[in-house]
């Protein structure tokens, strides 16, 4: 059984980096989940984000997405 990979990205005002991101991403070593933890942006990076939510991009990394709690990005990998 391959190990199950999570990627942890936090995102702050990134709406134009998400698609990119989304598009490109290939699995890291094993099945791979993508997590987008939004921070408060101001400029629709959640919308971006969360439109993702639950879907898997053509190399099979299923893409996540979630509002952070804290500031900052030590408070986004808690």
């Amino acid at each position: 059984m391959k190990p199950l990979i999570s990627a942890i990205i936090p995102v702050r005002n990134e709406k134009e980096n998400i698609s990119e991101i989304f598009l490109n991403l290939k699995p890291l070593g094993g099945d791979t989940e993508a997590i987008f933890v939004e921070g408060g942006s101001s400029d629709g990076t959640w919308d971006a984000a969360h439109s993702l939510n639950n879907h898997k991009n053509r190399y099979g990394v299923l893409f996540r997405a979630i509002h952070q709690k804290g500031k900052g990005k030590a408070s986004a990998v808690e």
